[in-house]
């Protein structure tokens, strides 16, 4: 409810005024109306920034430059995401699904199995950070006593990582062999990012 509505609804249930919208008490509200929507304004979007999940892309810029160097170049969604990964981490959260959690922070879609030798990052898609920016993030949040390397070949994880439905994915017309033979380039093709 707007402040206006809220002042005519206090005023008309003190049963003194009766406010058609012609009266000269109408008008002042009208005037403190315009006033407070563009407090209200600001306050809604005051409200919007305190959490990743509505934040503006102002507000996680700012949240990014804490953790890298330049603000990813991925949707918003994308983006409110990984600053929610990011903000989320736990100083002593190394559980497998704790470790899981962070790849979106470092701005990776994927999956991370653990092997003999380590850990293995299986790309799905970076989220508007490069390869390298990835890496250099990871080597930061993934435990340090263990190794870990890159999986890039296209698997179901990579096709998971791009969330579209079956019917979008139908609609490109692409036959079983042209998907099985697809490059990671023509992933990216498919669906452009918007930034």
């Amino acid at each position: 409810m707007s402040a206006r509505e809220h002042l005519a609804q206090v005023l008309e249930g003190t049963g003194l005024y009766e406010l058609t919208g012609a009266s000269p008490v109408d008008w002042e509200l009208a005037a403190y109306g315009a006033g407070f929507a563009l407090l209200e304004e600001r306050f809604d979007q005051l409200l919007g920034d305190l959490f990743p999940a509505t934040a503006s892309r102002e507000k996680l810029a700012q949240w990014e430059a804490l953790f890298r160097p330049q603000r990813a170049r991925a949707s918003l969604e994308d983006c409110r995401e990984m600053v929610q990964c990011r903000l989320a981490i736990q100083r002593d959260g190394f559980t497998p699904p704790d470790v899981q959690a962070l790849l979106p922070g470092a701005g990776v879609r994927g999956l991370l199995l653990e092997g003999e030798s380590g850990l293995t990052v299986v790309l799905g898609r970076l989220l508007g950070v490069t390869q390298a920016e990835a890496q250099r993030e990871l080597d930061q949040l993934l435990p340090a006593h263990l190794a870990w390397a890159w999986e890039e070949s296209i698997t179901w994880v990579a096709w998971d990582a791009y969330p579209h439905s079956f019917e979008e994915w139908d609609g490109l017309g692409l036959t079983w062999a042209q998907l099985d033979q697809a490059v990671r380039e023509d992933l990216e093709d498919y669906f452009e990012e918007e930034t």
